[in-house]
């Protein structure tokens, strides 16, 4: 006798909400990442965070792709690091489909991380573990994640990414971003609500 198959369906709302809190969690780390310090207008932050909502919901897993994404984003930063001189544009030109020299770039660097794990499970798992990580504590909030997670970057010797992570949550925590360019006098304050 077959045995019938469950599934799990999300409502459309159930979906909006993960997309969302993906897209907020992924903006955080790209922010922290490449542009840690830096002032955006309110309109810089709205249209990258459509950029990568786009990116994120152009799979049919939006967890798989902004696992994807996170590392790609990851991967510029190494590159970014280990490249005095290189500059990254304003986040929505980083992201945009047409700059091949932006996020597209880092396709290959990542097609190479892929191939490399199918012999080597293991490898750059760091990277993988980043976007778990980061998504789990800033979902769930939990202080036993946050520990676990601490713990596991500690113990597998990945200081720099512990402390990317660190400056991710503290920068998601922070609900008020200056926004607005600082020289301006009228510095706008703009909060945005994580989902």
């Amino acid at each position: 006798m077959k045995q019938p198959t469950l599934s799990v369906q999300k409502s459309a709302s159930d979906y909006q909400h993960q997309l969302q809190q993906l897209t907020n969690t992924a903006f955080f780390i790209a922010y922290t990442a490449l542009w840690n310090a830096q002032y955006f207008s309110a309109a810089e932050i709205a249209k990258t965070k459509a950029a990568i909502q786009q990116i994120i919901s152009e799979q049919h897993n939006p967890i798989k792709q902004y696992n994807s994404l996170i590392q790609r984003i990851l991967l510029t930063r190494q590159y970014w690091l280990s490249h005095p001189g290189h500059t990254i544009h304003s986040p929505s030109n980083f992201f945009n489909p047409q700059n091949k020299l932006g996020y597209h770039q880092s396709a290959t660097w990542f097609q190479t991380v892929l191939q490399t794990r199918e012999a080597m499970p293991l490898f750059k798992i760091h990277l993988k573990a980043f976007a778990e990580a980061a998504h789990e504590i800033l979902t769930t909030q939990k202080p036993s994640d946050f520990h676990y997670w601490r713990s596991w970057f500690a113990e597998q010797n990945k200081h720099t990414l512990l402390n990317l992570l660190l400056s991710t949550i503290a920068n998601a925590q922070n609900t008020e971003l200056q926004l607005d360019n600082a020289a301006t006098e009228n510095c706008n304050i703009v909060t945005l609500q994580r989902a």
